[in-house]
C-alpha cells in the first residue's frame, strides 16, 4: 500500500489510450514518456466486440481507482507541416490563414496544435511554427467508435515520429468528456 492510500488520499489516475491502425485497435498505457501496448483487437478478428470488451475490462482491473482514456489519432490522418506565418491580428488567425488550402477541409473543420519554433532554433525565421492538423470528422469518428464499444474517452492526442512535431500534439477534449463535466461527472 502506498503512502497516499494509507493517508486516504485518492490514488492518481492511470493514463490509458486507444491507438488505431488499419488492422486493429490497441490498448496503450503510459509508461514514462512512451505508450506501452497492453493488448489489441483486430478489425478482422472473429469477435471484435468481445475483444474490445476485454480491453475495457483490462483497464478496469488494472486501475480500479480511475483512469484517463485518450484517443491516439494515427499519423496518416494528421497533416504535420512547418509554416511561416504572415502578420495577422492574432497568432491563431495567422495560423488559420496559413492552413487554408493545405487540406481538402475548410479550416473551420480542422483541429490543430502548434509549436512556435522562433525561439528554439537559430535557423527558424520570425513567425515559424510547426503545426499538426486533423479533420474534426476524424476525431468524431474515433470518439463514436470508442463510445459505441463502452469506452469513455477524454481527449485526442497523437504520437508522432520524432521529427514530425517537437512534442505529442493535443487536439482537445472529446465532446462526451465535455458533456460529462457539464453534468458534474467529469474531472
Amino acid at each position: 500500500m502506498n503512502e497516499q492510500m494509507k493517508q486516504g488520499a485518492p490514488a492518481p489516475s492511470a493514463e490509458y489510450a486507444l491507438g488505431f491502425d488499419p488492422e486493429r485497435v490497441m490498448l496503450l498505457r503510459r509508461s514514462g514518456a512512451v505508450w506501452e501496448e497492453l493488448g489489441d483487437a483486430r478489425f478482422d478478428g472473429a469477435d471484435l466486440h468481445g475483444d474490445l470488451a476485454a480491453l475495457k475490462d483490462r483497464i478496469a482491473s488494472d486501475s480500479p481507482a480511475g483512469h484517463v482514456l485518450r484517443l491516439v489519432i494515427p499519423d496518416d490522418q494528421i497533416l504535420y507541416t512547418q509554416l511561416s506565418l504572415a502578420p495577422a491580428p492574432s497568432r491563431i488567425q495567422a495560423l488559420r490563414n496559413a492552413l487554408d488550402g493545405l487540406t481538402p477541409y475548410r479550416v473551420a473543420d480542422l483541429a490543430f496544435d502548434w509549436q512556435d519554433l522562433t525561439g528554439g532554433s537559430p535557423d527558424a525565421p520570425e513567425g515559424t511554427v510547426r503545426v499538426a492538423a486533423v479533420a474534426r470528422q476524424t476525431l468524431r469518428e474515433a470518439e463514436e467508435f470508442a463510445l459505441r464499444h463502452g469506452f469513455e474517452p477524454e481527449s485526442f492526442v497523437a504520437a508522432p515520429a520524432n521529427d514530425d512535431f517537437p512534442r505529442p500534439p493535443s487536439f482537445g477534449q472529446t465532446r462526451s468528456a465535455g458533456a460529462r463535466e457539464q453534468q458534474g461527472f467529469g474531472a
